[in-house]
């Protein structure tokens, strides 16, 4: 008997659909930052919040190619092993995990931007580095907003399942015209990541952008392999 919690699905649907998932979520936090900083904000109209969100969406494009560049390399490299199902597991646990990571800044975003007025970046980290009672602190942050540490578990739980939610489609055959057909779709893919990644057509790519993505791939790299 087929499970009825799952649906299985052409490759790259299933690719989509994860993507727009993770976008999906990423603009709920974006509502919830602005939910809890609009006192921050000069938003009188509707039609000045859609333009504001709209921005966002086209920021979070950008940074989710980046965030998630191994993950769609990986998935769209045009060979039969990526239909095995430890490989997609790894995967997987790949996409979970530098997503939850970036959920986890979109979160605390919420209630250290008004301290700060910017951001969490990398230089989050070393802002506290010098801290004694760091631990002290995050005990401290946690027990003041504990409601944000049960909705983000609460997101990450979703996030998990949601992921799940549609299954891969195994094709019966793979020969040379599927190796063909992949491969032009890899290379085509590679090019949308490397546009998405510049915010469109527009502007090209920096030294420091270059050296942002080797540097993800790299950490991304440690990550799957362990």
């Amino acid at each position: 008997m087929p499970n009825q919690t799952t649906r299985n699905i052409n490759f790259y649907a299933a690719l989509c659909y994860r993507l727009f998932l993770i976008l999906f979520i990423y603009t709920l936090c974006r509502l919830g930052f602005y939910a809890f900083n609009y006192h921050l904000f000069n938003i009188d109209s509707i039609g000045k919040f859609s333009y504001i969100l709209f921005g966002g969406i086209k920021f979070d494009v950008s940074a989710l190619l980046y965030i998630n560049s191994l993950f769609l390399i990986l998935q769209l490299l045009p060979f039969k092993f990526r239909y095995n199902e430890t490989y997609q597991s790894i995967c997987k646990w790949l996409f979970i995990v530098t997503n939850t990571i970036g959920i986890v800044t979109n979160f605390i975003d919420f209630v250290y931007y008004p301290f700060t007025l910017k951001r969490t970046t990398a230089d989050f980290a070393s802002q506290f580095g010098h801290e004694h009672n760091i631990f002290k602190l995050i005990i401290n942050f946690l027990v003041d907003y504990w409601y944000l540490l049960i909705l983000l578990i609460l997101t990450v739980w979703i996030f998990i399942k949601l992921y799940d939610y549609f299954k891969i489609k195994k094709p019966k055959y793979y020969v040379w015209p599927n190796y063909a057909l992949n491969s032009i779709i890899f290379i085509v893919g590679l090019a949308l990541m490397v546009v998405g990644m510049r915010g469109g057509c527009g502007t090209a790519p920096d030294q420091l952008q270059w050296v942002m993505l080797a540097n993800l791939l790299i950490v991304q790299a440690k990550l799957a392999w362990f």
